[in-house]
């Protein structure tokens, strides 16, 4: 209209990728770095090559963005359809009290580094009323991997032993009750080592729990069993059936191997934390269930009973992400992406995977030699299969 003043006039050029009406620029829609999409988008791409051109993350768009991008607007926009992939925010822990978890640390965090870069955050567990130092060779480890130092919730001198008896595999539950800024946290065994990259929320896509099947079942894991258990909680047995992985490969309920969890912050409309829920339920089953069960796997017992009682089922995931050294061997055929090897006599028998485990840790200490940690941890380490690849 007469009297209003138009927009500044230029030459566009080839860095330009705002849309152009006559010779007016519109600028760019910027997606606020905060929410983990950084740079500017094409504010309505038309060509192939438009698609996904963010700085940093893949973004697949189908028109005009919103100003502010959110989980909740992220495929709202006016007019067209838009999709913005989210990153996740994945959480590793895992627990390193005593010389043989540290011994374990020094090689799964190096290894982690190695092949997952900084793409996720990792904490270390350790309990408050141990009172031992760390040694030296893994305080350098924690700090060269970036690694967060937490005590495990209620292990005070002070604090009343949660369990009806010792439990020291329960320390993993009462770690993972724990509150965690991230999206995604996975709890990982520290007998492990990574051997390959591991996108965790591609794996656990949208199940809100996920693990790998475990091997074999446990001396009460029959119906009869079963039902007594989910009876407990006043549940009906499940639906879900899974294939147990080793021997006769039976058909089982829901019976997870728990060296590597999978699962969300937070679960559902009401936003429970998992963590809080299985540890509840763990402690109720320790405390109150009279059927018999072996106490060490009351872990893996209660893992699928929390998820069928919030309504989201594990997830069965590929044996690759959670491979059994010690019972399947190392594959030839494919590469796992995290080795569970259980023990070091497992481990320095299959030469490749120690070798680079070791090498891995050097690469860590900053040219120093691996002397000190031969030095801290030779009680743990079988010395003898460890002599071949010195």
């Amino acid at each position: 209209r007469a009297g209003r003043r138009r927009g500044p006039v230029r030459p566009v050029g080839p860095r330009d990728r705002g849309e152009r009406v006559g010779q007016r620029i519109r600028p760019e829609p910027v997606i606020p770095r905060r929410h983990g999409l950084a740079g500017t988008l094409p504010s309505s791409p038309r060509l192939p090559s438009d698609v996904g051109r963010a700085h940093g993350r893949t973004c697949l768009i189908g028109g005009a963005i919103p100003s502010k991008v959110t989980k909740q607007n992220a495929g709202q926009a006016t007019g067209r359809r838009v999709t913005v992939e989210i990153s996740m925010r994945v959480c590793i822990f895992l627990i390193i009290d005593g010389l043989k978890l540290e011994a374990q640390a020094c090689l799964l965090l190096p290894s982690l580094r190695r092949h997952l870069g900084d793409t996720v955050s990792v904490i270390a567990y350790r309990r408050k009323d141990v009172t031992t130092p760390l040694q030296p060779v893994t305080e350098q480890v924690l700090r060269a991997c970036n690694v967060k130092l937490r005590e495990i919730p209620g292990t005070g001198p002070d604090d009343p032993n949660p369990w009806r008896e010792p439990y020291p595999i329960g320390n993993k539950i009462l770690a993972a009750s724990d509150r965690r800024d991230c999206d995604i946290s996975v709890f990982i065994d520290t007998d492990m080592v990574f051997t390959g990259p591991f996108d965790f929320a591609k794996v656990l896509g949208s199940a809100k729990i996920a693990a790998v099947v475990s091997d074999y079942s446990t001396m009460s894991n029959d119906e009869e069993g079963w039902t007594a258990f989910y009876g407990h909680f006043g549940l009906p047995l499940p639906e879900q059936r899974v294939t147990l992985l080793k021997g006769r490969e039976l058909t089982s309920l829901p019976y997870f191997n728990a060296g590597m969890i999978m699962f969300r912050e937070t679960i559902g409309p009401q936003k429970r934390r998992f963590g809080a829920e299985w540890l509840a339920d763990t402690l109720r089953f320790d405390h109150e269930v009279s059927y018999p069960y072996i106490r060490a796997n009351l872990d893996q017992l209660t893992l699928p009973i929390t998820a069928t009682r919030l309504g989201y089922p594990v997830k069965p995931v590929p044996n690759t992400f959670n491979h059994n050294l010690q019972g399947h061997g190392d594959p030839v055929e494919t590469n796992p992406s995290l080795l569970h090897y259980h023990t070091f006599g497992v481990l320095w028998s299959h030469e490749a995977r120690g070798r680079a485990a070791l090498e891995d840790l050097q690469n860590i200490l900053e040219g120093q030699s691996l002397e000190s940690f031969y030095d801290s941890f030779m009680a743990v380490l079988k010395r003898k299969r460890l002599k071949k690849l010195m």
